[in-house]
């Protein structure tokens, strides 16, 4: 009986031991699960896919939309833009120029027909 007894303490101290460390080992994942969560954002950058967030991107859509309306229907309504005149002028003044042209190409080849 006695030999069964020391048996029992070796194994109750082993266990004990076990228990201890196991509990420190525990401690110890905890911890630096602790400190390797300090270093990630807490926020993810994802987009909502709620409905709210549906909802609200369809009122910012509509809203763009109704501005762009109303821009149109409000603006002053004026004449053509300057630089759309001078295209205007530049091209009025080269066909004019190249009208001259032609008309002295066929005032040759007359003269030189007859």
């Amino acid at each position: 009986i006695s030999v069964d007894r020391t048996t029992r303490s070796y194994q109750q101290k082993f266990f004990g031991m076990i228990s201890r460390t196991t509990i420190l080992i525990l401690a110890a994942i905890a911890f630096l699960a602790t400190l390797s969560e300090a270093f990630v954002p807490a926020v993810s950058f994802k987009r909502a896919t709620t409905s709210l967030e549906a909802c609200r991107t369809n009122s910012k859509k509509e809203k763009r939309v109704r501005n762009r309306e109303n821009m149109r229907k409000f603006s002053k309504k004026r004449g053509p833009s300057r630089k759309r005149m001078m295209k205007k002028v530049q091209s009025n003044a080269q066909r004019e120029i190249e009208n001259e042209f032609v008309a002295k190409l066929f005032i040759a080849s007359d003269a030189a027909e007859e």
